[in-house]
């Protein structure tokens, strides 16, 4: 990753952060040598301090962690105890540098601690200023620290919630209001970690409208969106909290299941067929779905029926997980979803990748009932590249 890659992919605060580390060390840094030169070493060793501290948040924020400790433990009593003996060597001049502090701690800080560092940086130089400076300069000083806290304040709060919402919509469907692909690399990726750390089954269902293209040509793009926002709807009443589910674009759409494979991934499949199937979204045609379905299973489970899936030929186990990536589960799981529109639509197709090699690596299909397989079934490969090379064109309908 280069660096400007880098930056650019940290979140505002992460980049205001980092802009304060590097303005603090270059303005702050000087001041801090001519305090040392002038023979203020209290004022030139606290400016060493914070701007050592700032690096050290920016290199922090720039690998992406968390620098909250630092800024609040280190930055913030640096910070008032610099100008507390700021005030008393340098008077108003002190004064003045309070404001700038106020305004680096609503940028370090979380917007509910923000205030808190500002009302105690108040609480400490406000009286010092008093005694320095007299009571004319005090109040003043106490009154305009104070507006310049609720007003920076009311500021972060806007910038933050307006923030959040705009986060908000680069992650979701603007048509469906579920998960966009933004997120779905990473949502896959912890729960491959998952699986390798703890084995719990995972599995992806792809779920594919059938001849929704047809839908559009013939009923219009408005009637194709009416069924797609129905199908989310859907989507979303029947998966539990701890799932995640995606629109990918078009007509597609993904679900991770969270501790569901072999058997129960099947069924689960089956169930949402059978579901979407007498649903009627539209008065003048059925609207069906393909689904296929790949799961994330530990091997070696007794009292399975066994079919042989064959993935010998590519090792996916712990000595070597850099071999088993999302990226391969997803292709299996979009490519056994087009099997299925192939064969009619209506229908579910499962591919199962173990993280155990061997000759007999297993589909967990124990006591499926028959109803749930004569709408489904298993296609059985003697390599991973087999499954993804089946028939590779798209269905026309697609």
């Amino acid at each position: 990753m280069s660096s400007r890659q880098g930056i650019s992919s940290l979140d505002f605060r992460g980049r205001a952060n980092l802009g304060l580390a590097v303005a603090c060390l270059l303005i702050l840094g000087s001041f801090a040598i001519n305090n040392l030169v002038q023979g203020r070493v209290l004022l030139g060793l606290g400016s060493l301090l914070i701007c050592t501290a700032m690096i050290a948040i920016g290199w922090l924020i720039y690998n992406r962690r968390d620098p909250g400790l630092i800024s609040l433990l280190v930055i913030v009593p640096a910070v008032i105890g610099f100008l507390y003996v700021s005030i008393q060597n340098q008077g108003i001049i002190g004064v003045l540098w309070c404001y700038p502090g106020i305004l680096a701690f609503f940028i370090m800080l979380k917007e509910r601690v923000a205030p808190l560092a500002a009302l105690a940086m108040i609480l400490v130089v406000v009286p010092q200023a008093w005694n320095e400076l007299g009571s004319g300069i005090g109040l003043r000083a106490g009154a305009t620290l104070a507006a310049v806290t609720v007003f920076t304040s009311i500021f972060m709060f806007s910038i933050m919630e307006a923030q959040e919402r705009l986060q908000q919509l680069a992650i979701t469907d603007s048509l469906t209001g579920l998960n966009n692909r933004v997120m779905l690399h990473d949502a896959l990726n912890r729960a491959l970690q998952q699986f390798l750390r703890s084995k719990t089954p995972m599995t992806l269902l792809a779920i594919d409208i059938d001849h929704f293209k047809a839908v559009n040509d013939q009923l219009g793009h408005a009637v194709g969106d009416e069924v797609l926002s129905a199908l989310g709807e859907l989507l979303r009443g029947r998966f539990r909290k701890v799932d995640q589910i995606f629109r990918l674009g078009g007509e597609e759409f993904l679900v991770l299941l969270n501790d569901t494979g072999g058997a129960e991934a099947a069924q689960t499949a089956e169930d949402l067929r059978a579901l979407v199937e007498v649903q009627h979204m539209l008065d003048s045609r059925p609207v069906t779905v393909s689904i296929g379905v790949a799961s994330l299973v530990e091997d070696g489970n007794v009292g399975y029926v066994a079919a042989s899936i064959g993935f010998a030929h590519y090792p996916f186990n712990a000595a070597n997980p850099r071999m088993l990536t999302w990226e391969r589960v997803v292709a299996l799981a979009d490519r056994a979803a087009y099997v299925s529109k192939r064969n009619g639509g209506n229908a579910w197709t499962s591919f199962v990748a173990t993280e155990q090699a061997g000759e007999t690596d297993v589909i967990l299909l124990r006591d499926l009932p028959s109803k749930v397989l004569s709408f489904g079934k298993i296609e059985l490969f003697t390599s991973i590249e087999g499954a993804l090379d089946v028939d590779s064109a798209r269905p026309k309908d697609a």
